[in-house]
Order: C-alpha cells, then structure tokens, then sequence
C-alpha cells in the first residue's frame, strides 16, 4: 500500500493525525523540505506526535 494511498484515506487516524495527513497532502511539494520539527510546528504538535505517525505509517522519517 502506498504512502499516498494511507494519507488520503486516514484508517484508523485519530482526528490529530487527519490533520497532519491532511496538511501534508495539501503541501505535497513544500514537505519535502520540512524536519519534523517544522511540521510538528505548522501543525500545532509535537516532534513525537509526528514521529509516531510516520511510525504508524510505517515510514522512519517523512
């Protein structure tokens, strides 16, 4: 199953995580450029809180 595929259809997400995926779709060329840190910034969360999506992704880094 594909990255893109997860993120658009958001099983089993929790309604912090929707919004995460959401902001990455949404920005799919400016992503790739962000640190974790900076993401977890823009979308008003933690580095851990991202850390544990992209876990939950199962990707290591996004």
């Amino acid at each position: 199953m594909s990255l893109l595929y997860k993120l658009e259809y958001q099983d089993n997400f929790t309604d912090l995580e929707k919004g995460i995926a959401n902001y990455i779709l949404d920005h799919k060329d400016y992503i790739v450029d962000l640190k974790i840190t900076d993401l977890a910034e823009i979308t008003y969360t933690s580095p851990s809180t991202i850390s544990r999506f992209c876990k939950k992704l199962g990707e290591k880094k996004l």
